[in-house]
């Protein structure tokens, strides 16, 4: 009944780029954005890869940079019409959830759990946007408090989603897992075990004896 709709949709989308025009104008939006997104990119915490048509790229999260795919590693792979980011280019549409993801016309994978995080910066593509979003993050987590569980400091919120360790936390084995999303750390290097990226600050309480009276 909205065939209609459909078939103009499709003929307004903007000609499809060439890969290499492609690449460089992804590159030249998004790399100054990821710059200023550091929580965002440290969450994502990889690479991720995206085939659009002809185009085969990554966006190395933690380097903040767009590049041609060459074999890399990857967390995170879509396969999007060429068209659909064509369109998006032509409109410098801040919104990929909205313009791509809601359109179901693609394809996607990922090795480990969902990205809040990946989702975030698809959404945020301006500079407003990102420094909203950094801005809030900042404002949810007091990076600096830290807490005693068991014979461990640890830093008081969840790198995750920010939650008060001291309520879901537990420590098994020097293994610290947080009760709220069941997201665990090892304490001795601080790595997360369930997702690349948000790493924990930790360190053992050393037991001094008290001086004789």
């Amino acid at each position: 009944s909205r065939q209609d709709e459909v078939t103009a949709e499709i003929a307004r989308r903007a000609e499809i780029l060439p890969p290499d025009e492609m690449l460089a104008a992804i590159k030249e939006w998004w790399e100054p954005l990821l710059r200023r997104a550091r929580t965002i990119r440290m969450g994502v915490g990889g690479n991720v890869r995206f085939r659009i048509g002809e185009l085969d790229m990554i966006v190395d999260f933690p380097k903040a940079k767009v590049r041609e795919y060459a074999g890399e590693e990857c967390i995170y792979w879509y396969t999007i019409p060429a068209d659909l980011v064509s369109t998006n280019i032509a409109d410098h549409e801040i919104d990929w959830s909205n313009s791509i993801f809601l359109s179901m016309q693609f394809e996607v994978g990922r090795s480990g759990k969902f990205n809040e995080f990946l989702t975030t910066f698809l959404k945020c593509l301006s500079r407003d946007r990102i420094e909203y979003v950094e801005n809030w993050y900042a404002e949810q987590s007091d990076q600096t408090e830290d807490a005693e569980i068991d014979d461990w400091t640890v830093q008081r919120r969840c790198p995750h989603l920010r939650a008060d360790l001291t309520k879901t936390g537990k420590i098994v084995d020097g293994v610290l897992t947080c009760a709220l999303h069941d997201w665990k750390w090892d304490l001795e290097s601080g790595q997360c075990l369930t997702t690349p990226g948000h790493p924990i600050r930790a360190s053992r309480i050393v037991e001094t004896a008290s001086a004789a009276s």
